[in-house]
């Protein structure tokens, strides 16, 4: 019996070792059928985590052009979805970079973001799902709290996994599953509208832990709750600005707030718009007559939603419990409770982000993009804009560029570039009532071809580790052609 048990054992063992090696083989196979040079598990030391020699290779390995789903673990919240895109080619001989483009947790479009066609520009685009969030057969666990504290540590967590600096949650680093190098030292998070507040968080509250990452890309990225409430402004259903008359630049601004006088403020309980999903409306009440007429400054439906509440700002949510505006209905089901409002909006606070960077991140670089005519903010003086230029720069004290270099818009498109006027980083307008000339042109195709330019810009000065302030050419060739 002794001897039928070891014989067992020694077979068992021997078929183990064949498998073991079977796979190793496969998936060396796999990498070098890659036109781009194949990353194995020798190679993976690069990642800062040395993969265990125990640890059998991945069954597969996604190839150029493809896309792969995977998990990375968050402590106390659990896996976290991530969706990896390769390029055709990457954009640089020794690899491509990685962007991370953050998602929206504000508006109902809860999925991967793949607004960026960062693969078109030969970088790896990174997307993900916040807790509790799925999309097709993909899903994160926990539980979704709006860009709240979970969110921003899933978040870091993403970034730590595609900088090399942790594995996925079966143990594998990036490059361990991907046929080609992805550039751990030259990775950039992209961010349009408020994901970009979340982006600033994370930069702010984990900076310390992302030493990975080389460069930010802002679009149009509200600070505050004034403006991501668009109480300064916004654009009606005609798609025309609606400024509020009480904001005047340079009076009302200053670098870590917006001042609005809100003591007017009352409710309208019956407005509502074709296509809303909300009935009643907040307005200024400038005649004092206690009703919404032309005399008056009306405020937008859209806005924020937070748990089916609009959450307007701390300071108007103060206003209308002052004023008794509810006094006749109550306080309205939909509307957001200053508690609430105060739990998102302190937390989602730009302004109060900007020295942690600098502090956690010393070496960020930071590129803010702006069309002339913003999609949701409509000031003449840009202040989410001016915001962002304040705090990176004076703030944080970093190199900061408003818009890209004229090089890198012509190449994504000559249309674009055509007419188009760059500024040397590190300056900002001697009038930021001039900043629209500032922007780029809101032409078709612009916003999503301009973006491009930027993160393609800020990720090769990361490889060539060039910030001069003005470029005269492109720093590296890559066959980009519009429309691919």
């Amino acid at each position: 019996m002794k001897l039928k048990f070891f014989l067992i054992m020694i077979i068992v063992f021997v078929l183990f070792t064949s498998c073991r090696a079977d796979n190793e083989i496969a998936r060396q196979s796999l990498a070098t059928s890659s036109s781009t040079s194949p990353v194995t598990t020798e190679d993976s030391s690069s990642s800062g985590e040395e993969a265990s020699s125990s640890q059998p290779g991945p069954t597969s390995i996604t190839q150029a052009g493809e896309t792969l789903v995977t998990y990375v673990d968050s402590t106390g919240i659990g896996k976290i979805a991530i969706q990896v895109t390769l390029p055709e080619t990457p954009r640089y001989s020794e690899g491509a970079g990685v962007v991370i483009e953050v998602s929206t947790f504000l508006t109902p479009a809860n999925r991967f973001n793949t607004n960026l066609d960062a693969p078109a520009i030969g970088l790896i685009h990174v997307s993900y799902l916040w807790p509790g969030i799925s999309d097709r057969d993909a899903a994160s666990e926990g539980k979704f709290d709006y860009g709240g504290k979970d969110s921003i540590q899933a978040l870091r967590d993403v970034i730590r996994f595609v900088s090399g600096e942790v594995p996925n949650s079966e143990g594998y680093t990036l490059d361990e599953l991907v046929a080609f190098q992805p550039l751990y030292n030259n990775v950039g998070i992209y961010a349009f509208s408020h994901p970009g507040q979340a982006a600033v968080n994370v930069l702010g509250l984990h900076g310390d832990q992302l030493s990975q990452v080389g460069y930010f890309v802002g679009r149009e990225n509200p600070t505050m709750d004034k403006l991501t409430a668009v109480e300064v402004g916004y654009f009606n259903q005609k798609n025309r600005p609606e400024l509020n008359p009480l904001y005047q630049y340079p009076a009302d601004y200053s670098p870590k707030g917006i001042s609005l006088e809100y003591s007017s403020i009352l409710w309208d309980a019956d407005y509502t718009e074709p296509g809303a999903n909300w009935i009643g409306v907040p307005y200024f009440d400038f005649n004092g007559n206690g009703k919404l007429d032309g005399s008056d400054h009306r405020l937008a439906l859209r806005v924020p939603a937070v748990n089916g509440k609009r959450v307007y700002s701390v300071e108007l949510i103060k206003a209308l419990r002052n004023n008794n505006a509810f006094s006749d209905s109550g306080w309205p089901d939909d509307v957001a409770s200053l508690e609430l409002a105060k739990q998102t909006w302190i937390f989602l606070d730009s302004t109060r982000r900007y020295p942690e960077i600098g502090q956690k991140l010393p070496d960020l670089n930071v590129m803010i993009v702006f069309a002339r005519f913003d999609h949701v903010q409509p000031a003449a003086d840009k202040p989410h804009i001016h915001h962002a230029y304040d705090g990176f720069s004076g703030g944080a004290k970093l190199w900061v560029r408003l818009n890209p270099d004229q090089a890198y818009v012509s190449w994504v498109s000559s249309q674009a570039g055509n007419g188009y006027t760059d500024h040397p980083a590190n300056q900002e307008p001697d009038d930021w009532l001039d900043i629209e000339d500032w922007g780029y042109s809101n032409r078709s195709g612009a916003s999503q071809l301009v973006p491009l330019a930027a993160v393609a810009e800020m990720a090769d000065r990361t490889q060539a580790n060039n910030w001069e302030n003005d470029l005269d050419a492109t720093l590296y060739d890559y066959n980009f052609s519009e429309g691919n």
